[in-house]
């Protein structure tokens, strides 16, 4: 267990606290809102490959890495992976929601989205804002994915973009 009197302690919901120490800061801690697990854990690690594979190619002019790294590691990055999704995106209540779902499953069917589930969720009581959440197939495309953002944000009325629409990819 943490100690109450940790700043360990002080982390809720989908808050971050990172501990850092170096020999020229010493201890560094850094606290915010994060975006959730999974999508938190999917950034560090892309961090960390990107420092490491940044690390190898200036070699000559920095510390080794603490753990092994071939000398030509062959990373590929491609913008089209295959993944299931989270898909979420804000309407004005329910009653619209409701609309806006038989919309988006329309243009998930013209973006090639194979959609696992589908809901309607209120955040508060009455006709106040509602989000719409979609899970995806676990073998989707990014590429359909971002196109059914783009169909969203063009040809659904009903949602409001201007609230961005968020996709986290779930590996």
């Amino acid at each position: 267990m943490v100690p109450l009197t940790s700043a360990w302690a002080t982390v809720s919901g989908p808050g971050n606290l990172v501990h850092l120490q170096s020999e020229n800061l010493g201890d560094l801690w850094l606290s915010g809102a994060g975006a959730g697990r999974f999508p938190t854990a999917n950034s560090i690690l892309a961090d960390i490959l990107h420092i490491a594979t940044s690390i190898k190619a200036n070699a000559s002019s920095v510390a080794p890495l603490a753990f092994p790294m071939p000398s030509n590691p062959k990373l590929h990055f491609s913008e089209n992976y295959f993944a299931q999704f989270y898909v979420r995106c804000f309407v004005s209540s329910v009653d619209a929601g409701d609309a806006a779902m038989a919309q988006i499953m329309q243009l998930c069917v013209k973006a090639g989205v194979s959609v696992k589930c589908i809901q309607c969720v209120c955040l508060t009581s009455g006709a106040d804002p509602a989000m719409v959440v979609i899970m995806t197939q676990t073998n989707t495309a990014h590429q359909n994915v971002q196109s059914l953002v783009q169909n969203i944000t063009n040809e659904s009325p009903s949602v409001n973009a201007r609230s961005g629409i968020l996709i986290m990819s779930i590996l």
